[in-house]
């Protein structure tokens, strides 16, 4: 089992450089993040096997990672091509927003499994320090459409909200709280219904080290957003929750490269944030 995570987890590299061959700044982006993400997906190998989890629902997780490999191929190619085999030129906006709410659903599915709980998860955009959130999982953009449309939470900035706070000014790898109730006033949240919502979160800066940095040591980091999962009953699970967001965070940081930093061709001519905006 624990191999046949590995290849899946893996494979991530590979597309990451392979589809990235015709823009040569990008591909030597990713090729810079191929230390970092391969000791994610060897942690997550060795670890799977230890989480006392039945084999089934290793698998089950093993399938959710390789699907999404294939996804992210296909999605790189099509962004990267202005006019496929089709002869349709790409919505570059549209394909990164279902990108997006693809990946949340994937994160969904395996934090439901390795919790036990009914998770959310959102991906942020960080601007100027200030957050808003680009999409959520095809499940919780529905249940949580009030906090999408208070105009209080359109945007807002990072230290208004422990979590992020932490990561940027303390230097955070990431946050992580079971209990968010027992940290009493020192979590901090905009959204003052939050408690409605969840009692514990993980939250994993989407970023590139720089300065050959690996794993958070010796290196600058650029955090250009936020990957954030949460539910109410807790049960995330160092270190293994945190290696399987930052498996995520890797690549979701290139999709989030081809909006703040590639050139027009590649982000597309639209909306900067690439898809339509939601927010918590």
């Amino acid at each position: 089992m624990a191999d046949g995570l590995l290849i899946a987890q893996v494979m991530l590299i590979s597309v990451l450089i392979t589809s990235t061959r015709h823009n040569d700044k990008m591909a030597n982006r990713i090729r810079e993040l191929e230390t970092a993400n391969g000791d994610h997906q060897l942690k997550i190998s060795e670890m799977l096997g230890t989480i006392g989890k039945e084999k089934h629902i290793q698998k089950k997780i093993a399938e959710i990672i390789h699907n999404y490999n294939h996804e992210f191929r296909q999605v790189i190619l099509s962004i990267l091509e202005d006019t496929p085999a089709t002869g349709t030129p790409v919505d570059h906006n549209r394909t990164r927003k279902e990108f997006f709410e693809y990946t949340l659903s994937q994160i969904k599915e395996i934090f439901d499994i390795l919790t036990g709980d009914s998770c959310s998860a959102c991906v942020k955009y960080l601007d100027n320090d200030y957050v808003s959130t680009i999409a959520r999982d095809h499940v919780s953009s529905r249940s949580r459409g009030e906090a999408d449309a208070n105009p209080r939470l359109k945007k807002y900035k990072y230290s208004e909200n422990t979590a992020f706070g932490r990561i940027m000014k303390e230097g955070y790898r990431y946050f992580l709280s079971n209990n968010l109730h027992a940290m009493g006033d020192d979590y901090v949240n905009v959204n003052q219904k939050w408690q409605k919502l969840y009692n514990a979160t993980l939250v994993q800066p989407i970023r590139y080290l720089r300065d050959g940095g690996v794993g958070g040591v010796d290196g600058e980091a650029e955090v250009i957003g936020f990957i954030c999962v949460d539910n109410m009953k807790g049960n995330f699970e160092e270190p293994i929750a945190i290696d399987i967001l930052a498996a995520f965070s890797d690549p979701m940081y290139h999709m989030m490269y081809t909006i703040t930093k590639a050139p027009a061709t590649v982000r597309g001519k639209s909306d900067p944030s690439g898809a339509s905006v939601a927010h918590t």
